[in-house]
């Protein structure tokens, strides 16, 4: 009897410590419709979310009639999502389900070209804070420097003043929601000489500073908002990783435990 005891206490001290441990946040990835390479943003998207050891997470690519049981088990919803094509629009149900689980307390993080989505949903452009709609648009594919404007929040502090983002696409001219709606945390400065005068809609000026990263608070809930990573290749610089999977956690649970990686701290020149 007494030499199971000694066997068995190891593996007692082994559960209460894997008891007490933190648990994971629970990130439900929305995907599976888009013109862009939602296939290989996705897929790195969570190694990136793997890789910082905080998240557990899940894909789906079908979505369009889910109900709110859906995302019950989640902390926070990503969408790497675009629905141009008829077929790709989301029941009222799904709409009603992903409203209420952010305004409820959980959180959002709109990735890209998931802002040009549900041009007939103005609750969902309430969410992202602004929305590739009308007149936004954008110049040729190049690189450019993401400058930090707001280095206090969460998902900023500690972070290096600016960082450059290779080969992306820089969007211009969204459809923001009125001031105070949504905080910016990130512009971009989008040189109209890039355009070569073949802009779509008129520009002025030499160029201008464009929000690239922003957050909105929808209730009791989070938003995270991230215009960088146009393709796959692009979600590879630091900028957008350590931005990407910092913000998932703040808009989970509204603060960040992730230590910076010495390539995105402010130590770094």
């Amino acid at each position: 009897m007494l030499k199971l005891i000694l066997m068995l206490l190891p593996l007692a001290a082994f559960a209460q410590k894997g008891a007490s441990a933190d648990p994971k946040i629970q990130v439900l990835i929305i995907t599976g419709r888009d013109d862009h390479d939602w296939r290989g943003a996705t897929d790195l998207m969570r190694q990136y979310l793997n890789a910082a050891g905080v998240f557990e997470v899940r894909t789906t690519e079908e979505f369009r009639d889910a109900g709110p049981t859906a995302l019950a088990p989640y902390d926070v919803a990503v969408l790497v999502y675009n629905d141009k094509a008829a077929t790709d629009h989301w029941s009222d149900r799904t709409k009603a389900a992903l409203l209420d689980f952010v305004r409820g307390g959980k959180g959002l993080v709109v990735y890209h070209h998931s802002t040009g989505s549900f041009k007939d949903w103005p609750e969902y452009a309430q969410l992202c804070g602004g929305n590739y709609y009308g007149t936004a648009h954008h110049g040729p594919i190049h690189d450019f420097t993401v400058q930090f404007t707001d280095r206090d929040h969460p998902i900023t502090r500690g972070l290096r003043l600016s960082f450059p983002q290779y080969h992306d696409e820089l969007y211009a001219s969204m459809q923001m929601q009125p001031p105070g709606k949504y905080h910016v945390l990130a512009t971009a400065w989008d040189d109209h000489a890039l355009y070569t005068g073949k802009s779509r809609v008129p520009i002025v000026g030499p160029g201008t500073n464009e929000p690239v990263m922003w957050t909105v608070d929808a209730g009791k809930g989070r938003v995270f908002s991230t215009m960088i990573g146009h393709s796959a290749e692009a979600t590879k610089s630091a900028g957008f990783r350590v931005t990407f999977t910092r913000g998932v956690e703040w808009a989970a649970t509204g603060k960040v435990s992730q230590v910076v990686p010495i390539e995105m701290s402010e130590q770094t020149k």
